[in-house]
């Protein structure tokens, strides 16, 4: 449509001078982008315009057009004939790197930023741990990354310059170093899992023998393949079977290895691991699936970066099951030696049995119990009488051979619920919980009796030792630990008077015959201090 004349000649000049200046611009911007070119308009026949311009034009027929100065995105965007910011994007890609080019580089790169990182990982717990196994694995995964670095670069080389082959020297060299790191993360992994599952650590000279075979036999597998160097489909196929399969039996030997190591509390992290390291071996296999069936394997390098994201996923699931059973064995560690502890604390060292404070906590407890049911409880009070002459006659060694056996013998003669305790030197107590009569406590100290009675060989000869037993019964003679274990020592001596192998209860007169006894002995060791003893008769 024709532009309407200015009513003025002031105007119409303005109006030129305008629009030869906007012409002017858009001329310099055509050189640069292509636009829309529309007949008519300010500047005459061939005017060029933005469509922009030509839509307000066609609203406003009756206005003087004015080209806004767009910046050049807006004229892109403007512009139906140019492509979109995506198409620039995928056309640039495509130039530098065919698509399933890029994203076979990106997973291999992404598997070994993930196995790079996972070393590092191992660095922190070899320094914290010192596990050998920490250390060779840490060489593994270390190894893994330069493999995988490798052969995203292999391929990056041998896209950059066509028609050449795999034996093109710059791809040889670097598939050589891949073929030495791969092998190398397999024995570097299946020496880990040695030391792991055994707890032993390989000799320096043996892993440095290994470390160089494995390095010569990964620098000679790549050039097994020149002999074909222009099939380069079918040495594809036949460097990644043979590294899938070797994976994948690494992977087994190792979960197989780590499913029978020693067991702890509940072991989560030793099964994560093992877990783990069968999923590596069924996804190597998944790998080996998808790459020898001829449809699936032109989607191959779509399928291979989907399967780096599952590789990743089991390299930081590893890591993770590892951190678990690290932790669970220094755990259990600590547990294992705060019960030592205890043991020590509450148990006597020549016999094994519990010492007098966890005795007298034990009794505690049972006297709790039978204050709550009303049922018996029973404390055995036991001395060896001939215990001091094997000691002095036969030496210090038999005489502790000679409690460790006694103790046996009393362990063996009680019940199961009864605990047996040796209070120090010669002495033994034995506490019977749920005691139905009195006389079941006596047919246990009986039995206490007539174990201990038998002969006892020591350092070739024969010993026979005799016990005295005492008896005290909760709530008929105390109703304290302290006081039941007062009075089964009572009865004890009072066995002791009276002869050997002798089993005695307690009764009230003891207790009052101990009292005076101990009065007596108290009244004349201060007579003898006081000079108030005088002598009738000496003979």
């Amino acid at each position: 449509m024709p532009r309407p004349a200015p009513t003025t000649p002031r105007a119409a000049s303005g109006a030129y001078e305008r629009d030869a200046s906007r012409s002017a611009v858009i001329s310099r911007m055509s050189r640069r982008l292509p636009v829309n070119r529309m007949e008519g308009g300010a500047g005459g026949k061939g005017a060029t315009e933005s469509p922009r311009s030509n839509l307000r034009r066609r609203h406003r027929p009756n206005a003087t057009v004015c080209v806004p100065r767009c910046p050049r995105v807006i004229v892109d965007r403007l512009d139906p004939t140019r492509p979109s910011f995506a198409d620039v994007g995928k056309l640039s890609l495509n130039h530098w790197m065919p698509l399933p080019l890029f994203l076979t580089v990106a997973s291999l790169l992404v598997q070994a930023g993930a196995a790079l990182l996972i070393a590092l990982v191992f660095v922190g717990l070899q320094r914290r741990y010192w596990r050998p196994f920490l250390g060779h694995w840490t060489w593994s995964w270390l190894a893994l990354a330069a493999y995988t670095a490798c052969s995203a670069l292999a391929r990056i080389v041998l896209y950059g310059a066509p028609g050449r082959t795999i034996a093109y020297p710059p791809h040889a060299v670097i598939s050589m170093l891949s073929g030495i790191a791969g092998c190398l993360q397999l024995a570097f992994l299946l020496m880990g899992t040695f030391e792991l599952a055994t707890g032993a650590s390989l000799p320096r000279t043996t892993v440095r023998r290994i470390v160089i075979a494995t390095a010569l036999l990964g620098g000679l597998l790549p050039m097994l393949f020149w002999w074909n160097a222009a099939n380069a489909e079918l040495v594809y196929q036949l460097r990644v079977t043979l590294r899938r399969v070797f994976v994948a039996l690494a992977a087994l030997v190792a979960a197989r290895a780590i499913s029978r190591t020693s067991r702890v509390a509940r072991a989560i992290g030793r099964r994560s691991v093992t877990l783990t390291f069968f999923g590596l071996a069924a996804h190597q296999i998944q790998y080996l699936a998808l790459s020898a069936d001829p449809d699936i394997r032109a989607l191959y390098p779509l399928w291979l970066a989907s399967l780096g994201l599952v590789d990743v996923v089991l390299y930081f699931g590893l890591a993770m099951g590892l951190v678990i059973w690290l932790l669970e064995e220094e755990r259990q560690a600590t547990m294992d030696a705060a019960a030592k502890i205890e043991k020590i604390a509450y148990h006597d060292a020549l016999t094994g049995l519990p010492n007098r404070q966890l005795f007298l906590n034990q009794m505690g407890m049972a006297l709790h119990r039978a204050k709550r049911t009303k049922s018996i409880v029973a404390v055995l009070f036991l001395d060896l009488d001939r215990f001091k002459v094997v000691n002095d006659s036969l030496g210090h060694a038999a005489g502790d051979a000679l409690l460790q056996t006694v103790a046996e013998r009393i362990r063996t003669a009680v019940r199961g619920e009864d605990s047996v305790t040796r209070l120090g030197g010669d002495e033994f107590a034995v506490l019977c919980t749920d005691v139905g009569v009195p006389e079941d406590a006596v047919l246990v100290a009986e039995r206490i009796v007539a174990a201990v009675k038998r002969p006892i060989c020591l350092e070739g000869q024969e010993v026979f030792v005799t016990t005295s037993l005492g008896i005290s019964l909760y709530p008929a003679d105390a109703t304290s630990a302290e006081g039941l274990l007062k009075s089964a020592d009572a009865a004890m001596y009072r066995a002791k008077a009276q002869g050997r192998d002798i089993v005695e209860r307690y009764v009230p007169e003891l207790g009052a015959a101990a009292l005076e006894q101990l009065g007596l002995e108290s009244h004349l060791q201060r007579a003898i201090e006081n000079d108030q003893l005088e002598v009738y008769y000496q003979p």
